[in-house]
């Protein structure tokens, strides 16, 4: 690593001595061409080259960083945030969120794991959410305390939001 620390990682390798140089040749070589595609001995201090290497293959060059896949994953809050809203009642995440959430139960526990301190839902998404506006809403017929809704005012209309995805709701 350019700060001097090393990390172990593991890659393929072929037993044969000859047969992994020619292995060798064929994935490790094509990935550092790409690398130098980049020219990055042709930039400056003024204009740098940031080149994201996302690969499982152990390379000879210097990196930053080492990291995982399943560290590169973003949350649920994320996702989320990512498409616009996220509803703070767990039955209405997964009303919403059905490729995310099974059940309110499901979203109740997955968001308990991605907060390990545990953090309140609405402060938490908040936390996550951050810039968005809020509304609150009642699903037709209800009783009970209203929902809220965090939302990108620039890309979601709320009250089109929420009844395509949780049913006829009143605003406000």
């Amino acid at each position: 690593m350019r700060d001097g620390r090393g990390v172990r990682v593991q890659g393929p390798q072929h037993p044969d001595g000859r047969a992994e140089l020619v292995r060798w040749a064929i994935c490790e070589t094509g990935i550092i061409q790409a690398i130098g595609r980049g020219r990055g001995v042709n930039r400056g201090a003024e204009n740098p080259l940031q080149i994201d290497i996302l690969t499982n293959i152990v390379l000879p060059v210097e990196v930053d960083e080492v990291t995982t896949w399943k560290r590169l994953q973003p949350s649920l809050a994320q996702i989320m945030r990512a498409r616009g809203a996220a509803p703070l009642s767990y039955c209405d995440m997964a009303a919403a969120y059905p490729d995310l959430f099974v059940s309110g139960d499901a979203a109740k526990m997955a968001l308990t794991r991605e907060n390990p301190e545990q953090t309140p839902i609405e402060k938490y998404l908040i936390g996550v959410c951050s810039g968005f506006s809020a509304i609150n809403y009642r699903r037709r017929g209800a009783r009970g305390p209203a929902g809220k809704l965090l939302y990108d005012a620039a890309r979601i209309d709320p009250l089109a939001w929420l009844t395509d995805r949780i049913g006829s709701v009143v605003v406000g």
